[in-house]
């Protein structure tokens, strides 16, 4: 099992709050503040999740420039001021980021995203079996 580093605790824990923030921005309609505290969390906890390098090679690849560039372009305009502008691009921006479909070199990220959670304590490897138990009528 791989166990995280303290850098790799902070990060999780920025990411989870970013991503709050940016549900309960778009919950209160768009709220500008909550918004962009969202996105700030969010990249840094990225950062500390997987590193300074590793975040750099992975948006500034130059078959993702295109990518990068709306989602970035989305979270600055988002701490401009216009949050729905803002969100819309970054929405685009991050399909255009993490779409694996068509391309095979991005299915790369959903085995990363795979081989980390079988990794981590208390997760079951199977993940479409845990679901479906966890689905289930009686308790897990």
């Amino acid at each position: 099992m791989i166990s995280l580093t303290d850098s790799q605790k902070i990060g999780m824990g920025l990411t989870g709050f970013g991503v709050f923030f940016l549900f309960f921005g778009m919950i209160l309609f768009f709220d500008k503040a909550l918004l962009a505290i969202g996105n700030i969390l969010f990249v840094a906890g990225l950062s500390f999740v997987i590193g300074l390098e590793r975040t750099f090679r992975f948006f500034f690849q130059k078959h993702k420039m295109k990518a990068t560039s709306f989602f970035l372009g989305g979270v600055l305009i988002v701490l401009i001021g216009w949050p729905i502008v803002g969100v819309v691009l970054e929405v685009y921006g991050f399909f255009l980021l993490f779409r694996w479909v068509q391309y095979r070199h991005q299915a790369q990220f959903v085995k990363l995203i795979f081989r980390i959670r079988s990794s981590l304590e208390g997760i079951k490897p199977n993940f479409v079996l845990s679901c479906q138990l966890c689905l289930a009528p009686t308790p897990c």
